[in-house]
C-alpha cells in the first residue's frame, strides 16, 4: 500500500513542485489549499480545504508549507501579523488536528527559512550560519522563530505526556522500573525526531520562485539615464 503524505501550503511555489515529485515516486498525497471544492484528476492526489475534510486515518508523513508570501506587499505593522498567522495559527491547527485524530506521521517536516540568521549588521557578508547560529531581533528572524516554536512545541508535548505517563507506570509496578526506564528513553528519542525544520533559502524556478520579483525590482530602479542609455546605445 502506497504511503500517504499530507502537504500544507499544497499551492504554494514550492508545494506545486512538492507534490508533482511526490506523485512520480507514486505516494498517496493529500494537498491542503485554501480554494474550495477542487477535484483531482488523479487517483493518488486529494484536495481538501479543510483538516476535518481528510477522510484519511493513516498518514505517514506530513510536510508543512503553509503561509503567506513574504514578497507580497510592504511590511506594515497590519502585514506582518498576517505573515506570522498565517503561519503559526496553520501550524497549531494543524498539530491539534493530528492529536484529536490521535494520528502520529512517522515524520512532520515543518518550513522555516534562512531569515532565521537575520542579516549582517556590517554588511560585509562573509560570516558563515549553521543550525546552530543564533537568531536576531529582527521581523524576518522573529517570523521564522514564531514559526519554529510553534511547530516543535508538539514534540515538547509528545514528550511530557509521554513522561508523564511513564511515571505513573513507574509508581505502580517498582519491580518493573528498567524495564519502563529503557521504554522511556525510547519512546522520547522517537519524539523528539518526529519533528523537523528545514530552513529554505531563495528560490529559483519556473513559473515563480523570487526570480520575478527581482526583476521588477530592478526593472522599477532603472533610472531615466538608464533607460536612454539602453534605447541609444
Amino acid at each position: 500500500m502506497n504511503q500517504t503524505v499530507l502537504v500544507t501550503g499544497a499551492t504554494g511555489f514550492i508545494g506545486q513542485y512538492l507534490i508533482e515529485n511526490l506523485l512520480v515516486q507514486h505516494y498517496q498525497v493529500i494537498g491542503l489549499m485554501r480554494q474550495k471544492n477542487k477535484i483531482s484528476k488523479r487517483m493518488n492526489l486529494t484536495w481538501v480545504s479543510a483538516l476535518e475534510d481528510i477522510e484519511h486515518k493513516n498518514i505517514d508523513y506530513v510536510v508543512n508549507l503553509a503561509g503567506e508570501s513574504i514578497g507580497q506587499g510592504r511590511w506594515t505593522d497590519k502585514r506582518k501579523q498576517q505573515l506570522i498567522q498565517s503561519r503559526v495559527k496553520t501550524t497549531q491547527q494543524l498539530y491539534q488536528w493530528l492529536e484529536k485524530k490521535q494520528i502520529q506521521p512517522k515524520k512532520i517536516i515543518s518550513g522555516s527559512a534562512i531569515g532565521f540568521y537575520g542579516i549582517d549588521p556590517l554588511e560585509q557578508w562573509q560570516g558563515e550560519c549553521d543550525e546552530s547560529s543564533a537568531s536576531q531581533t529582527i521581523f524576518m528572524s522573529e517570523l521564522c522563530q514564531h514559526w519554529e516554536n510553534e511547530a516543535l512545541s508538539y514534540t515538547r508535548q509528545n514528550t511530557q505526556n509521554t513522561q508523564n505517563t511513564q511515571n505513573t507506570q513507574n509508581t505502580q509496578n517498582t519491580q518493573n522500573t528498567q524495564n519502563t526506564q529503557n521504554t522511556q528513553n525510547t519512546q522520547n528519542t522517537q519524539n523528539t525526531q518526529n519533528t523537523q525544520i528545514i530552513r529554505l533559502g531563495v528560490v529559483f524556478g519556473q513559473g515563480g520562485g523570487i526570480l520575478p520579483q527581482m526583476l521588477l525590482y530592478r526593472l522599477n530602479s532603472i533610472s531615466l539615464g538608464e533607460l536612454a542609455q539602453v534605447n541609444n546605445p
